[in-house]
């Protein structure tokens, strides 16, 4: 009997980039015998109503689930549902945050270069004092990544000081 699967991906960020990797995807689990189909995120919604939880529409279940996307609210429900994912909700929820990632990381003995995570801002940085700090411990010319993006954005070389102060600020 052939295993079922879904390839979960982002409805709304469906360009030529990710349909290709989808449909990759979806031919080489073909090749492998396994019966798939790769629904958008929009097409799995999560329905709270009178104390439980479910997905809409409702669909036949799968073997297993694909994940191919970072909707955490989606994948919680898809594993309490007692679906297996790959990848799990534990694990886009550390992969997508880039210094829970690198504690991770740290955490199991896997070196990289020195990384400073910086104190989590709302709004403002109303107090500099911590870039002082990250300064003269990294040095330059370094690398400032925000916590959260992706395909390489949020990712900035800095020269100096002054460059810093501008990037922290802007």
């Amino acid at each position: 009997m052939k295993k079922r699967g879904w390839i979960v991906y982002n409805g709304n960020l469906y360009n030529q980039k990710f349909s290709e990797q989808v449909e990759w995807l979806k031919q080489t689990a073909e090749s492998y015998n396994f019966e798939i189909e790769a629904i958008p995120n929009n097409q799995l919604l999560v329905m709270i109503e009178n104390g439980k939880s479910s997905i809409i529409p409702t669909r036949e279940k799968p073997d297993f689930v694909y994940f191919w996307d970072k909707d955490l609210y989606l994948a919680s429900q898809l594993e309490a549902q007692g679906l297996r994912l790959f990848n799990s909700k534990r694990a886009i929820e550390i992969c997508d945050d880039k210094a829970l990632t690198y504690q991770h990381l740290a955490s199991s003995g896997i070196r990289m270069p020195k990384t400073i995570v910086a104190p989590k801002v709302y709004h403002v940085v109303e107090d500099r004092k911590h870039l002082d700090i990250i300064s003269k411990e990294i040095g330059f010319p370094m690398v400032i990544k925000e916590s959260f993006g992706s395909f390489g954005e949020q990712v900035y070389l800095i020269s100096d000081d002054q460059e810093l102060y501008e990037k922290i600020m802007d």
